[in-house]
């Protein structure tokens, strides 16, 4: 806070998960995982009703899967998850990558999202249209 005080503005990107809104696929079958994510929303919100007034925006962004070495690997040697994948993701290319949530992360954090607080910015090729 004293940073963002001396600028008179600030941003702050809270990385949580697609498991913080939705049970599932998103969180593998574990509660516990879900419930920290469902924390990390309320501490956004939280955060972003309070810091407010110090002109500082808090906002999250909520990726589903991420297109990486290892999980490539998976879906390359298990056929019935990458269907799985393409079923319940249905927006080409299925799997965000990086770069896609990187670009998400950037928006929130920019200027142009002067407006935005508290707001829940989710990366999923779909997956919650579904």
């Amino acid at each position: 806070m004293p940073e963002f005080e001396k600028l008179g503005k600030g941003s702050v990107v809270n990385v949580n998960s697609l498991a913080g809104i939705v049970s599932g696929d998103a969180d593998n079958a574990s509660a516990a995982y879900s419930a920290s994510k469902g924390a990390g929303r309320s501490l956004t919100k939280h955060a972003a009703y309070y810091l407010a007034e110090k002109n500082v925006r808090v906002n999250s962004i909520h990726p589903g899967p991420i297109m990486t070495p290892m999980l490539e690997g998976y879906l390359k040697d298990n056929q019935a998850m990458a269907d799985r994948v393409k079923q319940y993701n249905p927006l080409p290319p299925h799997i965000s990558g990086p770069e896609d949530v990187a670009n998400g992360v950037l928006y929130l954090a920019s200027d142009e999202a002067a407006c935005v607080t508290g707001a829940e910015l989710v990366v999923d090729c779909g997956h919650l249209v579904m």
